[in-house]
């Protein structure tokens, strides 16, 4: 199965924050208030995790995503990409 999602708005290949996200989100939204979304390190190679599983030698990305967590009752057991 796949998802597709907006993550958030970035110039910089979301390696580091650009501040782009701060001209699209709403007044109230944590990037607004902050200038910055986590998601903007989202592809900072340095950042990746491994050893969960010890003949698993992939590389893993830790994030939160909105909108897969609103329907996550829909999606428990299921694997998929995004």
């Amino acid at each position: 199965m796949n998802k597709y999602c907006r993550i958030c708005w970035n110039t910089l290949n979301w390696r580091l924050p650009s501040g782009d996200a701060r001209l699209y989100e709403v007044s109230d939204s944590y990037v607004a208030s902050h200038g910055f979304g986590f998601e903007e390190w989202l592809f900072n190679f340095d950042w990746l995790l491994s050893g969960y599983n010890p003949v698993d030698n992939r590389e893993h990305r830790y994030a939160f995503l909105q909108p897969i967590s609103s329907s996550r009752h829909l999606l428990v057991g299921e694997t998929f990409s995004i």
